[in-house]
């Protein structure tokens, strides 16, 4: 007895037609087809017409896109496994593609040295992208892999998660989002047995020092230091409104501080 009912399968017309290295994901009312290996190009399908294709746009010769992330029906992130550049896009552009790309984010100095930080998936969440990069020399992990978390914005590079594992790389569903959680799968290398599943906080996880400091970045509105902290505001955030006062004191003690004597 068969576990499904039987379906009718429609053959590929010309106007539905992917390419043989292709990945689909869905926003709206129609389906982005990421041509990859060969392809070089985005694919839109709408599905209130047959999936007829309505617009196919070139991402580059041998720039190899492997997925797109979505922040509205006017923008959206593609990685480049081929490139160093984060392609930010229009989804829905007119037939000609004249107003398909929209700009282009420098990524390459995250990567392992050559330039292409091989990057793999991408998902939205908040308002920020995030995007894997699998980091690989001849197909072989470089160093651990990485998430770029990046302002949708501002388009620029908030933080940088270094993970702890190699290679994060699937084959077709992407990343997985829970709340605000990233569940990366690992492959290490590959035909090796050093793979895994990452889960990446993506708000706690992101929090570093130095011009990525989550007081000078926005993400917390209010932190105890020490004086010598002024001086990262000075040089990363000399624009930043913002007062000091002393921490509150346990019951019946007095507050002290360092802060103000010696900035």
């Amino acid at each position: 007895r068969s576990l499904d009912e039987p379906r009718t399968l429609t053959p590929v017309g010309a106007d539905t037609q992917t390419g043989s290295d292709a990945i689909a994901r869905v926003f709206g009312a129609r389906v982005y087809v990421v041509n990859r290996f060969g392809g070089d190009n985005l694919q839109v399908l709408d599905a209130t017409r047959d999936f007829a294709t309505v617009s196919q746009c070139s991402t580059g010769p041998g720039s190899n896109p492997n997925d797109i992330a979505f922040v509205s029906g006017r923008k959206a992130y593609v990685p480049l496994y081929g490139s160093g550049r984060l392609l930010v896009v229009n989804p829905n552009p007119s037939p000609d593609c004249s107003d398909f790309v929209l700009g282009s984010i420098d990524l390459s100095s995250y990567g392992d040295g050559d330039g292409i930080p091989e990057m793999s998936q991408a998902a939205v969440v908040g308002n920020r992208v995030y995007v894997t990069l699998q980091r690989l020399a001849n197909f072989i992990p470089a160093s651990q892999g990485a998430v770029v978390a990046i302002d949708v914005a501002t388009d620029t590079v908030t933080d940088v998660i270094e993970l702890t594992g190699k290679n994060p790389f699937s084959q077709t569903n992407g990343l997985t989002v829970a709340g605000d959680s990233l569940y990366l799968a690992e492959v290490g290398g590959f035909g090796e047995s050093d793979g895994g599943i990452e889960k990446v906080d993506a708000f706690q996880s992101s929090f570093q020092g130095g011009e990525f400091d989550p007081f000078l970045t926005g993400k917390v509105a209010m932190k105890i230091d020490g004086n010598g902290f002024i001086n990262s505001i000075v040089q990363y955030a000399p624009q930043l409104r913002f007062e000091v006062v002393a921490p509150p004191a346990p019951p019946g003690k007095t507050s002290i501080t360092w802060s103000g004597g010696f900035s």
